[in-house]
C-alpha cells in the first residue's frame, strides 16, 4: 500500500541479484519499491527485451505471494493489451517476474499539464478497451493507477501491468481495516476498496480507480489531495470530486462528465462496464474529430448492457435509523460521554448493514473503527470478540511508520505501567509495541477483576480521545460470554470512560428474560448508562419493490407484483430476500432478455415452484448444490467458527493449505464465504448454520474431536497458551467419545489451562466451566495417580466459585480438598479460600474459626478472645526480637524460605478484616505474631501488610515515630521486590501515619506510588 506510488524515476542500476545477472542484462532501473525493484534489460540467451521485477532482500512472504499472484493472472490473460508475463524464476534468497518490454514508459512519467483532449482520448480508449479485455477474461485488477499503464511514446499504445493484488474473484468483501494495511494504492483507490461502505469489490472498482487516473490526465492533478492515510479514505467516502471541467476548462463538457461518473461514490452509478464506458469514449473521439474539435452533448451511458445480475448493496427503508445512529455517534464526539446503541431485530433483518454507515462520519471525525462478532459455537472464549477487534487495531499500528510506532508505544506503556502483561495475555500482538513485560503480580483472589477492568480501561483510554474517537462494534451480543458483557457494563458506568462509541447487535428473539445479555442490559439501565435500543423491522413491500427494481432496472410499479410474493415468501427479513431473488436467477425463473434488453419473470412459475419459505433451508439447498469437496470444506469451517485462517482450515481438514484454498473456491465463487487474503468468513451466521447442519448429528462430536486433536498436534507448545480455548473447545465437544485414560488426563489439563488463563482475565465464569469439565473427565482413582492435577482443578474451581459469588458451591468442595490435601501448604491454600467466603457473607465468627484451625496447623495458636495481656506480651517480643537492630534493618532480611511458614503467613493476613471487626485484641495480637515471625524467619509479600498495619497499631501505644517507620518499611519493602499485590495498603498506611509526624502539606510529597 502506499499514497500516491512513488513516481519513477533513474536512480542509477543497483546491484541485481548475482542468480539473475547470470542470465540478464541491466540497462536501467525504472523503479524501486519497498519490497520490489524494476529493471529494464535483456535476457542473454537470445537478446530479448525484458523488464525485470526482481524481489529485494528480506521482502515479505506476502510481497512473494503477491509476485506469484503478477505471474499467474497475467498468464491467464488473453489480451495484447496488458504486459505479458514471460517467467517466474525463483532462486535461494528470493524470485523474479519476468515481463514483455515493449519499450514504453509509465504513464506517470508522462503526467504533468493538462493533456491534449485529442491525445487524451485516443490513450483513455486504449485504456477501457484493455480493462474490458481484463474484465472479461474474470479478473479485477484493483491497483489502476498511472504507475501500473506503460505507455507507448510514439503510438500512445497504453498497456496495465502489476496483477500483484488482482483477483480471479466476481467479488471480494474488503473489512474497515486502517488505511496503512489496505491492499492498493490510496489515492487511486474505490471507495469500497477501502473497507468503509460495507460493499463489495468488484470489476467496477477498476472503473473509479480509471476515473481518478483520467481525471490527472486531463486537469494536470489528482482529484483529491489529502495529508495522511485516513485523510485519504476520506476523500474517496465523502468528499465530492471538484467537476472536471471547472478545474480544466480546456476539457469538453461531455468527457469531463464521462470521468465525474466514473468517480461516483456508489457503484451502481458508475459505469457498469468498460464496455459501456468505451463506446462513450468512442463517440467523443468520433465527434472530436469530425467536428473540429467539439463534442456536443449526448446521453451517456445509453450502450450499457444491464445484463448483470447484481443485487445493489444500498439500505434501503433504513433513513430513520441511520440517522438515529449518527446522531448517538455525534453526541460522543461532542460531549466526550460514552454512549451504547443496541440495535435488535431478527436475524438477517440487517443490523450490521446498519451500523457500518458509521463508517463516513467515523473518518470524518478522524476515529477509530474496531469490530467483531460472537460466534455461536464459541461461547466459552473470554473477551474473544473484544480481543479480535483490538488485534486487528493493534496489527494496523504495526504497519505504521516508526515514529507513529513510537508515539503509541509510550502512550501504551504509560497507561499500562507495569500491568502491561494482563493485556499482553489476551491481545499477544501488543507485545510487539509495547516489548516484554514484567510478570503479573498475583492479586488477594477478590481485586483480580478490579484490576483486570482497570487496566482495560486504562488500555481503552490510550485509544479514546478527543482527536480521536473510539467506536467498537459488537455483532451478536446474545452469544456474547459472561466476561465480555460485564467488562460492557464495566465501561459503560465507569466515570473515567470517555469518547467510546459502543454499538451491539443482537437477536431480540433469541433473547428470553432470563438470558444472560437481558439481565446484563437491564443493570445497565438501571445503572443510567447511556443507552439507546434501535429496533430494525421488516422490509415492506415498497422497500422490497425498490430493491428489485433497482436490481432488474425497471420501474417500481413492474416490480411491484413480484415485490409482493417475495414479500409474501420471506416476511420482509432483507437478507433471506437477497437470497430468494438470487435462487430466482440461478433456477432461470428470472432471465435478461437480449432483444429486449430487458429482464423478465414468469409469476405463475414462481408461485407453482413451491420453494421454501425457511431461509435455512433454503441455505442447506444452496451448499447441496456445491462440489464434494467443498461440502466437505465449508462443514469443518461451520465447526471452527465464523471467521478462521487458512492454516486453521487446512489442519483441521488434515490437508495442505493448496488443497484447502482450492475445495473453498467455489463457496467463496457463490459469497457464501468471503475470502480476505488467508481469512474465510461466513457470509452469515445462517451459512454457517446451514453447513453445520449438513454434518449428520451423531457425527459432530466426533469432527469436533478430530479436528481438536489435529490442532493440538500441529500447535507449537509456545503458541498452546495463545490457542487454548480454541482446541479445547473442540475436545470438549466431543470429550463423551474419549476412551483413553491418557487422553482424557491430558485433555483435563489442558482444561486447566485453559481455565488459569480465563481466570487471570477475571473470566471466572468461563474458568469454572473448564474445571468442571475438567473435572468431570477424571475418576476418584486420579486423587491418587495424578494429585497435583485434581487437587489444582479442585481449588481453583472453589476460587472461581467464589469469585462468582456462588457461594454454596464453593463451599461443598472444602471438605472434599482438605480430606484429600497431602500437606500442610495445600491445607492452607483451601482455608485461604474458605476465610474469603465466610468473610464476604459477613459471616466474621467462622472466617475467624477458620482462620485460627488453619494456623494451629503450623503451630500457631491464638485464642479468638486474647485479651489485652496477651497482646501486650506479645508486643513486647517484637521488641525483644529486634534487639540492638534498627526498625529500616528489616529491609534487608533475607526473604522466607520455608514454605510452611509463607503459607502460615499468607492465613494471618486473611485474618485482617475478621479479626478488626470481632475482636480488637485477636487485631493487634496476629499483627504482633506476623511481625514476629518476619523478624525470626525472613520477609516475604504478607511482611509488607504486617509492618503496615503494625505502623497503625504503634499509634495505640503512643510511639508515633515507630509508626511512622514500620510504615515506611512497608513500602520499601513493597518496592525492593516487587510486592505490587501489597501496594494499597503500604500506600495507605504510610499516608495515615505520616499525619503523626509531618505537617499536612508535606505528606502528599511522601506518596510516590
Amino acid at each position: 500500500m502506499s499514497a500516491t506510488g512513488s513516481h519513477v524515476t533513474r536512480i542509477g542500476i543497483p546491484l541485481m541479484p548475482t542468480a539473475l545477472r547470470k542470465r540478464y542484462t541491466v540497462s536501467e532501473t525504472l523503479y524501486e519499491g519497498r519490497d520490489t525493484t524494476l529493471y529494464r534489460g535483456s535476457r542473454i540467451a537470445d537478446g530479448r527485451a525484458v523488464l525485470i521485477k526482481s524481489l529485494r532482500p528480506k521482502a515479505s512472504e506476502r510481497s512473494l505471494r503477491r509476485l506469484q499472484n503478477e505471474f499467474d493472472v497475467g498468464r491467464a490473460l488473453d489480451t495484447p493489451l496488458v504486459v505479458k508475463a514471460v517467467a517466474f524464476e525463483t532462486y535461494r534468497d528470493g524470485a523474479a517476474l519476468i515481463l514483455e518490454d515493449s519499450g514504453g514508459r509509465p504513464l506517470d512519467r508522462m503526467l504533468g499539464p493538462p493533456m491534449d483532449p485529442r491525445r487524451f482520448l485516443r490513450m483513455a480508449l486504449q485504456l477501457a478497451k484493455a480493462l474490458e479485455d481484463v474484465h472479461r477474461n474474470g479478473v479485477i485488477h484493483k491497483d489502476i493507477k498511472p504507475q501500473n499503464i506503460i505507455v507507448d511514446c510514439r503510438t500512445d499504445e497504453a498497456k496495465i501491468t502489476d496483477f500483484g493484488i488482482a483477483s480471479l474473484m466476481p467479488r471480494e468483501h474488503q473489512t474497515a481495516q486502517p488505511p496503512t494495511i489496505l491492499e492498493g494504492t490510496l489515492a487511486y483507490m474505490s471507495p469500497e476498496q477501502t473497507g468503509r461502505m460495507n460493499l463489495a469489490v468488484d470489476h467496477r472498482t477498476d472503473l473509479y480507480s480509471l476515473g481518478v487516473t483520467l481525471y490527472e490526465m486531463l486537469a494536470g492533478r489528482p482529484p483529491f489531495k489529502a495529508d495522511d492515510p485516513l485523510g485519504w479514505v476520506h476523500c474517496h467516502i465523502a468528499r465530492p470530486p471538484p467537476p472536471l471541467f471547472e478545474v480544466s476548462p480546456g476539457t469538453p463538457r461531455p468527457v469531463s462528465d464521462i470521468v465525474m461518473r466514473l468517480l461516483a461514490k456508489a457503484p451502481e452509478e458508475r459505469y457498469q462496464s468498460a464496455l459501456g464506458l468505451r463506446l462513450d469514449l468512442e463517440e467523443c473521439l468520433r465527434r472530436w474529430e469530425g467536428e473540429d474539435g467539439r463534442i456536443g452533448a449526448f446521453e451517456l451511458g445509453r450502450h450499457e448492457l444491464l445484463d448483470r445480475f447484481q443485487i445493489p448493496q444500498r439500505l434501503y427503508g433504513r433513513d430513520r435509523q441511520v440517522a438515529e445512529l449518527l446522531d448517538a455517534f455525534d453526541r460522543v464526539v461532542r460531549q466526550g460521554q460514552p454512549g451504547l446503541v443496541l440495535v435488535s431485530g431478527y436475524s438477517g433483518i440487517g443490523k450490521s448493514a446498519l451500523v457500518h454507515e458509521l463508517h463516513k462520519p467515523i473518518v470524518r471525525d478522524r476515529g477509530l473503527f474496531i469490530s467483531g462478532k460472537f460466534d455461536q459455537f464459541q461461547r466459552n472464549i473470554p473477551y474473544s470478540t473484544i480481543v479480535r477487534a483490538f488485534r486487528d487495531l493493534i496489527l494496523g499500528i504495526l504497519s505504521e511508520p516508526e515514529e507513529r510506532i513510537d508515539s503509541w508505544r509510550r502512550r501504551l506503556t504509560a497507561a499500562l505501567g507495569v500491568n502491561g502483561q494482563i493485556l499482553v495475555d489476551v491481545i499477544p500482538p501488543l507485545e510487539q509495541i509495547i516489548g516484554p513485560q514484567p510478570p503479573v503480580v498475583e492479586l488477594p483472589l477478590t481485586e483480580a477483576q478490579s484490576r483486570f477492568n482497570l487496566v482495560f480501561r486504562q488500555f481503552i483510554g490510550v485509544f479514546a480521545r478527543k482527536e480521536h474517537p473510539l467506536a467498537m462494534f459488537l455483532d451478536d451480543l446474545q452469544w456474547a460470554d459472561s466476561a465480555s458483557l460485564k467488562l460492557v457494563q464495566e465501561l459503560m458506568t465507569h466515570a473515567d470512560t470517555k469518547y467510546v462509541f459502543l454499538i451491539g447487535a443482537y437477536r431480540d428473539n433469541d433473547v428470553t428474560p432470563s438470558h444472560p445479555l437481558k439481565i446484563a442490559l437491564d443493570d445497565l439501565r438501571k445503572a443510567g448508562a447511556p443507552l439507546r435500543d434501535i429496533v430494525l423491522s421488516p422490509l415492506s413491500t415498497e422497500d422490497l419493490g425498490r430493491l428489485i427494481a433497482d436490481t432488474l432496472h425497471c420501474t417500481s410499479r413492474e416490480a411491484a407484483p413480484l415485490a409482493g410474493l417475495v414479500h409474501q415468501k420471506t416476511a420482509g427479513n432483507p437478507f433471506f430476500a437477497i437470497q430468494f431473488i438470487t435462487m430466482l436467477h440461478r433456477e432461470r425463473l428470472i432471465v435478461f432478455d437480449p432483444g429486449a434488453g430487458t429482464w423478465r419473470w414468469d409469476l405463475a412459475k414462481i408461485q407453482e415452484s413451491g420453494f421454501t419459505d425457511n431461509v435455512v433451508d433454503l441455505m442447506v439447498g444452496n451448499l447441496k448444490r456445491l462440489p464434494s469437496a467443498t461440502q466437505e470444506a465449508i462443514k469443518l469451517a461451520a465447526c471452527v467458527g465464523n471467521t478462521a485462517e487458512l492454516r486453521t482450515l487446512a489442519v483441521a481438514g488434515d490437508r495442505p493449505e493448496g488443497s484447502t484454498r482450492r475445495d473453498l473456491l467455489e463457496a467463496v465463487r457463490e459469497d457464501l464465504i468471503l475470502r480476505q487474503e488467508d481469512v474465510y468468513t461466513f457470509l452469515h451466521d445462517r451459512v454457517q448454520q446451514a453447513a453445520y447442519l449438513l454434518i449428520p448429528k451423531e457425527q459432530r462430536r466426533e469432527t469436533h474431536l478430530k479436528i481438536g486433536r489435529l490442532l493440538l498436534a500441529h500447535t507449537p507448545e509456545k503458541e498452546l497458551v495463545e490457542r487454548i480455548f480454541e482446541i479445547v473447545n473442540h475436545l470438549e465437544f466431543g470429550s463423551s467419545l474419549l476412551r483413553d485414560p491418557a487422553e482424557k488426563e491430558k485433555v483435563a489439563d489442558l482444561h486447566l489451562l485453559a481455565a488459569k488463563k480465563a481466570k487471570s482475565s477475571a473470566a471466572f465464569t468461563v474458568a469454572d466451566h473448564h474445571l468442571a469439565a475438567g473435572i468431570a473427565l477424571l475418576s476418584e482413582g486420579h486423587w491418587r495417580d495424578r494429585y497435583d492435577l485434581m487437587f489444582a482443578l479442585h481449588l481453583l474451581r472453589a476460587e472461581c466459585l467464589f469469585l462468582e459469588g456462588r457461594h454454596d458451591e464453593a463451599a461443598r468442595l472444602f471438605p472434599i480438598l482438605l480430606a484429600h490435601a497431602r500437606s500442610k501448604v495445600d491445607q492452607a491454600s483451601v482455608y485461604r479460600v474458605r476465610i474469603y467466603v465466610h468473610t464476604t457473607r459477613g459471616e466474621t465468627t467462622q472466617a475467624v474459626e477458620s482462620a485460627l484451625e488453619c494456623l494451629r496447623l503450623f503451630g500457631i495458636d491464638m485464642s479468638p478472645h486474647p485479651g489485652p495481656i496477651r497482646v501486650r506480651e506479645e508486643f513486647e517480643s517484637v521488641w525483644k526480637n529486634l534487639g540492638d537492630r534498627s526498625i529500616e534493618s528489616l529491609l534487608d532480611l533475607p526473604l522466607m524460605a520455608d514454605a510452611e511458614m509463607r503459607a502460615a503467613m499468607d492465613i494471618l493476613a486473611t485474618l485482617y478484616g475478621p479479626s478488626f471487626y470481632s475482636d480488637t485484641d485477636l487485631f493487634c495480637l496476629h499483627l504482633c505474631r506476623m511481625v514476629n515471625l518476619n523478624i525470626r524467619h525472613g520477609n516475604t509479600a504478607a511482611s509488607t501488610y504486617a509492618y503496615g498495619c503494625f505502623g497503625l497499631v504503634l499509634g495505640e501505644f503512643h510511639r508515633y515515630q515507630e509508626g511512622y517507620r514500620f510504615a515506611k518499611l512497608a513500602y520499601e519493602l513493597m518496592s525492593r521486590h516487587g510486592f505490587r499485590d501489597y501496594r494499597a495498603p503500604a500506600n495507605f498506611s504510610l499516608k495515615m501515619v505520616a499525619f503523626w509526624n509531618h505537617p499536612i502539606d508535606v505528606v502528599p510529597g511522601y506518596i510516590h506510588a
